[in-house]
């Protein structure tokens, strides 16, 4: 029995190193992973206007990420446009390398649009060029220690694909 004790010792300190350093490597993953998002109006019907959206994951990290396709938020002066739906989709970003996740459907019903309606009418119409709108993703990263999410807000324009 004396013996055990410096096992379970061993064991405990092992774990602690290991989760230690995966925590370590993922807090500075999360600082340098550039997410470039890229949205347009993909369709306008009298119920919803969907908005298609690209995601370019940068991974400038030495370590090959594997992340779970991102849950998304879009938003217009403080108000929250849509979200996109949860998908048990997984995707490996490569070391020094980028990965793209296009056509993500965001479908928004216009009944919830009473606020930024206008802003986008005009975008819609042909009187703006283009609508300021944020980003915000938040994508789960599969670890040594478990899954952790890295959120991140952008700032990006809204286009439309018709002249």
């Amino acid at each position: 029995m004396g013996n055990t004790k410096p096992i379970i010792l061993a064991g405990v300190a092992i774990t602690a190193l290991v989760t230690g350093v995966s925590l370590y490597r993922f807090n500075r993953t999360s600082k340098q992973l550039v997410v470039n998002p890229t949205t347009n109006i993909h369709s306008l019907d009298f119920k919803e206007l969907k908005i298609r959206l690209d995601l370019n994951f940068k991974n400038p990290t030495g370590n090959t990420l594997t992340i779970k396709k991102p849950f998304i938020q879009l938003i217009h002066k403080g108000e929250n446009l849509g979200s996109s739906k949860i998908a048990d989709v997984t995707v490996e970003i490569p070391s020094h390398g980028q990965e793209d996740i296009k056509g993500i459907m965001i479908s928004i019903p216009l009944v919830n649009l009473p606020g930024p309606l206008q802003d986008l009418t005009k975008l819609i119409t042909g009187k703006v060029d283009q609508l300021k709108i944020q980003v915000k993703t938040v994508t789960p990263v599969i670890t040594q220690v478990g899954e952790l999410s890295i959120t991140s807000t952008d700032d990006t324009v809204l286009k439309r694909l018709w002249k």
